[in-house]
């Protein structure tokens, strides 16, 4: 079975983080169980940090947005992060546009695709999941 690419695109400012928490930890037990080599990437929205630069050369755009996890393998350090976002990210209350988040993970994808010459429907899947 080939590999399948999961980026989670989640709003820290939002006042449902708790609720994205659960269901990102319910998806994600599933996927990991049944799908292990699944390569998953966690892109935070609303911080009040930046951190995209080695991805987009430029951060004036993308202001408030953290890749905090590449695609890589899941694993229980993914679920301990997930489960953290309240208590580490509940108190950041930046709005930002969703658009320039997807825009990031877009990005990674393609980042990706340059490495391993991925092709969606060939070799495997590709989920973006906005988490709001």
């Amino acid at each position: 079975m080939s590999k399948s690419k999961i980026v989670l695109v989640v709003d820290v400012s939002s006042t449902a983080l708790q609720a994205a928490v659960s269901v990102m930890t319910q998806y994600l037990s599933h996927r990991l169980y049944n799908y292990p080599e699944n390569q998953i990437a966690v892109v935070l929205v609303g911080t009040n940090n930046t951190d995209v630069s080695h991805l987009t050369g430029k951060s004036d755009h993308f202001n408030n947005i953290v890749i905090s996890k590449p695609l890589l393998a899941g694993d229980k350090s993914l679920f301990d992060f997930i489960q953290d976002l309240p208590e580490k990210y509940g108190s950041d209350n930046v709005r930002v546009d969703l658009i320039p988040a997807l825009e990031v993970a877009a990005r990674l994808f393609h980042q990706e695709k340059a490495k391993t010459h991925w092709m969606p429907g060939r070799n495997g899947h590709s989920a973006l999941i906005p988490l709001l």
